[in-house]
């Protein structure tokens, strides 16, 4: 697939989720929501290249990491497989061929938790996918998934039993590519040590606005 048709693709695509996300996702998917998306897509690229993915698996990479959570906009439990209907029919409709579209739709297959990605490609978007847990934003998105799990599912923590669930996530995660590990994962334990280190919780200070 030359460079053209990926670039020509990549931008089919990124219109269509950005389109469907904006139009059909509710206001109260604070976390899962356009700008996560966007978010993974970014992180994705800088794993994917950091790892000396080819230009076919930047490809199935980034399309498979606008897929991602597309489905959402349908269901949240099991939005993986609308993602991945949505994805069959729209890269078919492109024209691109079924190796290329069976290996994006395993990508989005494997961020199911607990993630079990089976090559590079599938790691990459993994970490992409969890990438907040290694930044400077692990406690604002954390604030923001609680919000939602609360609007949408009803789902009511108190304090102490969403650290726990944070600090547990937090504590054993592993990611799964070389730059996971050493850029993403020190990150991680800079947070993990502040959960550590608090005797309250403190998230609900995070800023969702």
């Amino acid at each position: 697939m030359n460079l053209q048709v990926q670039t020509t693709i990549l931008t089919n695509v990124a219109s269509y989720i950005n389109h469907l996300l904006e139009e059909k996702l509710s206001d109260v998917y604070t976390f899962h929501n356009v700008q996560h998306t966007r978010d993974v897509v970014h992180d994705a690229e800088r794993i994917g290249r950091a790892s000396n993915l080819s230009d076919e698996e930047l490809q199935i990479l980034l399309t498979a990491a606008w897929f991602h959570d597309v489905g959402y906009t349908e269901t949240y439990d099991g939005h993986e497989a609308v993602g991945v209907q949505l994805a069959e029919e729209f890269l078919a409709a492109e024209g691109c061929a079924p190796d290329f579209v069976e290996r994006v739709i395993s990508c989005i297959l494997a961020t199911q938790m607990p993630q079990e990605p089976r090559n590079l490609v599938e790691k990459a978007l993994c970490d992409a996918d969890v990438a907040n847990l290694g930044s400077d934003t692990f406690f604002e998105m954390s604030a923001r998934l609680r919000q939602e799990l609360k609007a949408i599912k009803g789902e009511i923590f108190t304090d102490d039993e969403w650290r726990a669930v944070c600090y547990g996530f937090c504590k054993f995660h592993r990611f799964h590519t070389e730059y996971g590990r050493k850029v993403l994962g020190a990150k991680q334990q800079e947070n993990l040590r502040i959960l550590e280190s608090q005797q309250t919780f403190f998230f609900e200070n995070a800023s969702v606005a």
